[in-house]
């Protein structure tokens, strides 16, 4: 039978391999079911039109919502995509190239960036599902995601596809070129290269009917929601909207629709529906490159040189700057009869809160370039088997400034002198000042290196009753260095979220001594035990251990079950982030000077009523803290997996899970803090714990006005609460063996998380975020993928449905709808050697549900758990030379 023992790879067959085939079932249909594992394959993806590493993650129904390119729209994220088994964050999910570690993401140090991995090179996706901290060390407590790539290729191949949506915006291209020489076996020898080189068009939120506005209106022309800026053009003079009378400067500059009922006409105000300024999907371009060579060194040894180089740029674009400026009382744009304050050497005026429209929407460009070089030396001898690797990777990622941004200093000066005009029009001097204050040039600079060294020796040792006794002893050695560089051009901006930033620094080494050993006591009965005692230069140290037992139950019956202690180590950058300030995505009130949503005498509402807030963050080290004042996250997780085979047409898999995780290093989130703020009244810092200078660069204050109102919530990075979640994972393979109609498979993973409870801050109350969104993203109660093919001669179809449950909304006063996608796919080979492959991706132009979601500069939907693109065609056509 499939699920026999004997299908189960020993240690000493393996040499100890770092990814462990937990259980596995060979079927003529070549579908896998394993414990605890998903596989993706190559030629799977391929058929299903899956171009990056981001969109084969999608397709892992573990994976939860997930940070990708549009994230970096509005911010500074480096673009970053990432993964996030059970939603426990991306930095609890490990990703591995070959079974070993890449550079993390440059600019936080948390998480590999998925944009970093050559998918055309990748020759399967091998997904764990349950912790292994012992075996990978810090950041496996959620899973291990490992792409295995191509090692042995010979000939050609030169593939050409493209996607286009059936609305505008969004479309792909795509080619990859792979060649390879030599054969191991006669040539002692194998070398190839692969090329692939991907460009993505932007996707407007303008092109979208769900996304072009900001302000959602269900049928009866009433306001669900408005997702608009304050700050709009024209600009008020200390909260005077000059526009309003006329109706504002539709379209993008609207009248409040959702006025404050209690406000009299001089406080009503503008607001600037930015969604048409915003991208959905940033215009990205991919380009990589893989060298790698195998040489055999005698019958039982051989080592392999791997090179890899992935460069990603994308280009975000988001709306003008909001700013608030002095407008003296002589200026030519001052408005009759408006009350003037004394601002010391900017004279005699009031403050101008205005979007500078006429210098263009926001634009930057991230420049993500990834490096690395692995060798390797495996063999046997003398009863021995060994695994030696030295490796160096590079992750470089640059920020520059391309439109948009100005010099605050001179367009200051440039209202100061009557030129620039916050309110309207401008004169050919306005615009002459403007255009001569853009800011272009380098902002950010991060570089994450790691160096890598490990050496695996394994024996088996004396014959059990189900095979031999095999131990192994590894010792792993890293030394992470990571720099994060602000430039000068940063302090001239006009962005709050750069204002505080600083230079970061950091190096670590860390040493590991692992220990494994299996024990096949019976035909039927194996147990693993792996142990892991790991030191770091900045003097922590941790242990970490995981046991699993096997049992071939029956014929056709395998049973497994595993229990770890995992573990994830501060990362460099949360040990040494910088003081810097980022804005709230909610709007708060101020717990002292409004009540119940109604400003105190003397407060104006429109500074502390429903207002977003600057937090700030930072290390331990930048607040003058030890290092070792963070402490690793903890987690226990159990698992218990079991795969049935009928028949040897049908398998099913059962996988049982139940986490938890202490010690959750984060910040406090902005909600907790406003949610008790008695018990936090020392994290709120008003404007008169400040220094004039302070003060002066924080809008809040700058307006204040003689009130003392909030300058920002301080939520440093620190250890917080605890994490327990516990869920089932189900998996069907069916196939119907050779008829004279064809062949057909059915393959079904599903996962259901069944409890998700959470602390916000050490000692608090245990949130319930299964099927909600509980704080800053949702937990899908319910995720599945369904697949069936056919295959009939030269021609293989598919169908596919991804679905997502619905969950409760942000705000929890609605439930936001589900979400499935069906794609079709067919495939013609009966060219020799030619490969056509067409796919239509959401034949049914679904798009994503509406979401009141305010995490993400996106509005209307959530863009970390759906696709806005819609229904789009996929070719693709591939041709071999052997």
């Amino acid at each position: 039978m499939a699920c026999s023992a004997a299908a189960v790879p020993s240690l000493h067959a393996q040499g100890l391999a770092r990814v462990e085939i937990l259980g596995r079932s060979d079927r003529s249909g070549g579908a896998d079911i394993q414990p605890g594992v998903t596989v993706l394959r190559a030629a799977d993806l391929s058929r299903a039109g899956v171009t990056t590493a981001e969109q084969a993650l999608r397709r892992i129904v573990a994976n939860q919502s997930a940070q990708g390119l549009s994230q970096g729209v509005g911010e500074f994220t480096g673009s970053v995509t990432e993964a996030d088994l059970r939603g426990l964050g991306p930095d609890k999910t490990l990703v591995l190239v070959n079974g070993r570690r890449v550079a993390n993401h440059a600019y936080d140090g948390g998480a590999v960036d998925l944009n970093s991995i050559p998918i055309s090179a990748v020759d399967r996706i091998e997904v764990t599902r349950e912790g292994a901290s012992a075996l990978y060390g810090s950041g496996a407590i959620g899973g291990v995601v490992n792409f295995v790539l191509r090692n042995d290729v010979r000939g050609v191949e030169l593939a050409v596809e493209g996607e286009q949506p059936g609305h505008t915006g969004g479309a792909t291209r795509r080619a990859s070129l792979t060649a390879g020489f030599g054969e191991i076996g006669s040539q002692g020898f194998n070398a190839f290269m692969a090329i692939d080189l991907r460009h993505q068009n932007a996707l407007a939120g303008k092109d979208r009917s769900f996304s072009k506005s900001g302000i959602r209106r269900p049928s009866d022309g009433s306001v669900l929601s408005s997702r608009t800026q304050g700050t709009s053009f024209p600009g008020d003079l200390d909260g005077y909207e000059p526009s309003f009378q006329a109706g504002c400067a539709p379209p993008r500059s609207v009248p409040d629709p959702q006025p404050d009922p209690d406000s009299d006409s001089e406080e009503e105000t503008c607001r600037y529906d930015y969604m048409r300024d915003v991208d959905l999907i940033p215009r990205n371009r991919q380009a990589t490159l893989l060298g790698h060579a195998t040489f055999a060194l005698g019958d039982k040894h051989h080592g392999t040189i791997e090179w890899l180089r992935a460069e990603n740029k994308t280009w975000n674009r988001q709306t003008p700057t909001p700013t608030s400026m002095v407008l003296p009382d002589t200026s030519p744009y001052w408005i009759a009869g408006r009350p003037s304050t004394d601002f010391g050497e900017l004279g005699q005026g009031g403050v101008a809160n205005w979007l500078t429209v006429p210098a263009g929407r926001r634009s930057h460009e991230t420049r993500a370039l990834a490096q690395r070089v692995v060798l390797t030396l495996q063999g046997a001898g003398g009863g021995l088997t060994y695994d030696a690797a030295i490796g160096h990777a590079r992750n470089t990622v640059t920020d520059v400034l391309r439109k948009g941004h100005i010099d605050f200093d001179k367009v200051q000066q440039a209202v100061l002198d009557g030129r620039v005009n916050p309110f309207g029009a401008q004169s050919a001097a306005g615009l002459a000042a403007i255009q001569a204050s853009q800011l272009v040039g380098r902002l950010l600079r991060g570089r994450g290196e790691v160096t890598t060294f490990d050496a695996r020796v394994g024996k088996e040792l004396w014959p059990l009753a189900g095979g031999a006794l095999a131990v192994a002893l590894r010792f792993e050695y890293q030394r992470q260095k990571f720099n994060y560089d602000l430039a000068p051009l940063a302090a001239r901006t006009a962005d709050p979220e750069l204002e505080f930033a600083t230079d970061v620094r950091g190096v670590q080494q860390v040493r590991a001594l692992i220990f494994e050993t299996s024990a096949p006591l019976s035909p039927t009965l194996t147990l693993d035990l792996a142990a892991r005692h790991e030191r770091n230069s900045d003097g922590g140290r941790v242990n970490s251990r995981k046991f699993g037992v096997r049992w071939q139950a029956a014929r056709g019956l395998l049973m497994r079950a595993a229990l770890s202690a995992d573990y994830r180590t501060p990362t460099l950058y949360e040990i040494h982030a910088p003081r810097l300030l980022t804005q709230s995505g909610t709007e708060h009130d101020d717990p002292l000077l409004c009540q119940d949503g109604v400003a105190v005498d003397g407060a104006p509402a429109e500074l502390v009523c429903g207002r977003p807030v600057l937090q700030r963050i930072g290390g331990p080290v930048s607040s003058g803290s030890r290092a070792s004042a963070l402490r690793p996250e903890r987690s226990q997780h159990a698992t218990l997996g079991i795969v049935f085979e009928p028949t040897k047409h049908v398998v099913l898999g059962v996988d049982l899970w139940h986490l938890r995780l202490r010690d959750v290093i984060d910040s406090l989130s902005e909600q907790a803090v406003f949610n008790h703020p008695g018990r936090h009244a020392s994290r709120i810092v008003r404007c008169s714990r400040l220094s004039a200078s302070e003060r002066a660069g924080i809008e809040g204050c700058l307006n204040a006005a003689g009130v003392d109102t909030i300058a920002f919530i301080d939520t440093p990075i620190e250890n917080l609460g605890r994490l327990q979640a516990q869920g089932i994972d189900l998996s069907l393979a069916v196939t119907s063996g050779p008829t004279p109609a064809g062949e057909f498979s059915l393959g079904f993973e599903g996962s259901h998380i069944a409890r998700y409870d959470f602390q916000q801050e050490r000692g608090g109350a245990f949130i319930k975020n299964a099927g909600r969104f509980a704080e800053d993203m949702p937990i899908f109660r319910w995720q599945h993928l369904l697949q069936l093919n056919w295959q009939q001669g030269p021609w293989i179809a598919g169908v596919s449905q991804r679905f997502k449950s619905s969950y409760r909304d942000q705000d929890d006063s609605r439930t936001v709808a589900s979400y499935s996608l069906i794609d079709l796919s067919l495939v013609y080979t009966g060219v020799p050697n030619l490969t056509l492959t067409a796919g239509l991706k959401n034949l049914f132009d679904r798009q994503p549900p509406y979401s009141r979601q305010d995490e993400t500069l996106q509005v209307n939907y959530d863009p970390r758990a759906t696709d806005p693109l819609g229904r789009a065609f996929a070719i693709r056509a591939a041709y071999q030379w052997r």
